[in-house]
């Protein structure tokens, strides 16, 4: 990031505010996992002292502390679930949020040139659309078209 020039705190910003705007209507792993760490934190947050004795001297409560389900760290808890659970996702969010910011930064700081386009547009930003690219892309490949063909037909 320092390489890049990009504000360590907009970085942070930027994926606080992805995960916060998905949480709650993505299905996607990483998506899923910040919105249990999010629930999971307010129900160990208290406003005052006595709340926290309040919520403490109910015995299930307590029991529940003791056996660790709660008061557990939060952190060391969802950096192990994110990475062992959705590493490819964090990763991509990463990435793609760098490259947001780079773009953002780009427009403001350099000349950027643009073209008409014509022909047909893929996109690869997906494993979907990938695969799409690829597949149309070899179908047009008259030296291949036909073994391609072959193996759709086999696993469809």
């Amino acid at each position: 990031i320092d390489e890049l020039k990009i504000s360590y705190f907009e970085f942070i910003s930027l994926i606080f505010k992805k995960l916060e705007e998905d949480s709650k209507k993505s299905k996607d792993k990483i998506f899923e996992i910040y919105y249990e760490f999010s629930k999971e934190c307010e129900l160990e947050l208290f406003d005052t002292k006595e709340d926290l004795y309040k919520f403490y001297d109910n015995e299930d409560n307590y029991k529940k502390l003791l056996r660790s389900e709660y008061g557990d760290n939060l952190s060391r808890k969802y950096a192990a679930k994110f990475i062992g659970e959705s590493l490819e996702d964090v990763i991509d969010l990463s990435i793609n949020l760098t490259l947001e910011m780079l773009l953002k930064k780009l427009l403001y700081e350099e000349e950027v040139f643009a073209s008409i386009y014509e022909g047909e547009k893929f996109d690869c930003g997906s494993k979907q659309g990938f695969v799409h690219a690829t597949i149309a892309l070899a179908l047009r490949d008259e030296s291949i078209s036909h073994d391609i063909k072959k193996i759709i037909k086999e696993i469809v």
